[in-house]
């Protein structure tokens, strides 16, 4: 008897399991859905889910990040992102938006270091000159020319 109720405990183990891989498959394809449709609430709340289950995934860390920036929600944004950079995950996209965080929140010199380093790992990398392209005519324009 007892070796009965222990393999129906293991048989239903094993579905609940199962079953939650299918779960987390269905919540893993509608978050990237909304997350390619631009509706990031939805997207951030199960990416939230997910990384809840799995915070070693560095694809969720850094749509986390990624979210939270279009939600401007900064500063859960930047430890996004930190994280991701920390993971060697988007290193370059990371400081990218690191710095485009740091330019909303009027931080030019912040903003500038990120793309500094951004720069310094990979030279020549056209996101990175573009942004700081961008940054500098910024920069210009508001008449803070001396930063």
């Amino acid at each position: 008897m007892k070796k009965i109720f222990c393999l129906i405990i293991f048989i239903i183990n094993f579905c609940l399991t199962d079953c939650q891989i299918v779960n987390k498959s269905d919540i893993e394809i509608n978050a990237d859905r909304y997350y390619q449709n631009n509706k990031y609430v939805d997207a951030k709340n199960l990416y939230m889910t997910l990384h809840e289950n799995d915070s070693l995934n560095k694809l969720y860390v850094y749509r986390l990040g990624y979210c939270y920036k279009e939600l401007e929600e900064y500063d859960k944004s930047n430890n996004f992102f930190l994280k991701s950079v920390t993971n060697n995950y988007r290193i370059i996209d990371s400081y990218i938006n690191l710095s485009t965080i740091a330019v909303k929140q009027s931080k030019f010199i912040e903003a500038r270091n990120y793309l500094s380093i951004a720069d310094s790992i990979s030279p020549m990398n056209s996101k990175v000159l573009q942004a700081i392209s961008d940054l500098d005519a910024l920069i210009k324009i508001l008449n803070y020319e001396n930063l």
